[in-house]
């Protein structure tokens, strides 16, 4: 009875920790995570939408140019290095969301 409740617990374990790997957007290729924050950010958005839809994502970000908005969407762990995901959204001259760039930086610590 006692390794039937292990096993149990072992395989609801797996289970659970596989459908947070599965769901969690950042660990999607760098085309689909951009392909997701469009939808989110759409083409022709202003900065203070992008800024708003951060604030209720929870992402890091910064203005480091008056033209882009930066910073950190948030991370996974992979195996061995832990996965930071940023992302960049650049502006035209009329304020509006031209074209989003993803980035990745592995931790070795």
């Amino acid at each position: 009875m006692r390794r039937r409740n292990v096993a149990i617990i072992a395989i609801v374990f797996v289970g659970v920790v596989s459908v947070r790997i599965a769901t969690n957007p950042l660990r999607q290729s760098d085309t689909e995570i951009r392909m997701w924050l469009l939808e989110k950010t759409p083409p022709g958005s202003t900065s203070n939408e992008v800024w708003s839809t951060a604030d209720r994502q929870g992402w890091k970000l910064h203005s480091p140019t008056n033209t882009s908005i930066a910073g950190k969407l948030g991370g996974y762990q992979g195996f061995p290095f832990y996965t930071f995901v940023y992302a960049s959204w650049e502006f035209d001259a009329s304020n509006r969301l031209e074209d989003i760039r993803i980035g990745r930086i592995s931790d070795a610590w």
